[in-house]
């Protein structure tokens, strides 16, 4: 059952998004960010109202372990990291134009109802415990296979939009949101 509900979750991912977006490697876009090696993503904690680097590959790997069981199926964890570096792409962006002053100059915040999950390495081994290791490597190992890959749509990283439950079927972005995005039908 397990093993039907993680292929399931793969088909969906590719099923509904991959036909209509295009995979591109950060440097081929001139329009869309790219982080550098050494750049860094803040993270700002709400409890304590500091903020923390984290590097690229820190983010993606905190995103993977806080969003996907680490025993799902290695395609279904680089799926998930391919939409964690969209998003957070999608992020830099956004954070350019329009700064969200309650960020402090962060990306994203560990407030999980306005962006996507993340677990600090100590949140990690927390939640996982004793498999922490184990986790961590699977989930290292499906990061850096598509690290440097992300989703677009005219050149600009996607809005990588999720729902927990579909009850079968979705709504369109226009009628969700009332705005009409292509490749979210």
């Amino acid at each position: 059952m397990k093993d039907l509900i993680q292929i399931m979750a793969v088909f969906a991912v590719i099923l509904t998004i991959i036909p209509t977006i295009v995979f591109l490697r950060p440097n081929e876009s001139a329009s869309k960010p790219a982080f550098a090696e050494k750049e860094k993503i803040a993270v700002y904690f709400t409890e304590s109202g500091k903020t923390e680097d984290f590097t690229l590959e820190e983010y993606m790997i905190g995103s993977v372990l806080a969003q996907m069981p680490a025993d799902f199926d290695e395609e279904a964890l680089k799926a998930q990291a391919v939409l964690a570096h969209t998003y957070i792409c999608r992020r830099q962006l956004s954070e350019a134009q329009s700064p969200t002053p309650a960020l402090k100059g962060a990306l994203i915040s560990d407030d999980s109802t306005l962006y996507q999950s993340f677990f600090t390495l100590k949140a990690a081994k927390e939640y996982y415990g004793n498999d922490y290791e184990k986790a961590y490597k699977k989930v290292r190992s499906a990061v850096n296979a598509v690290k440097d890959d992300i989703l677009t749509y005219e050149g600009e990283p996607i809005i990588v939009a999720f729902h927990a439950a579909s009850n079968g079927h979705t709504q369109s972005a226009k009628n969700a949101w009332g705005e009409d995005i292509p490749y979210l039908l």
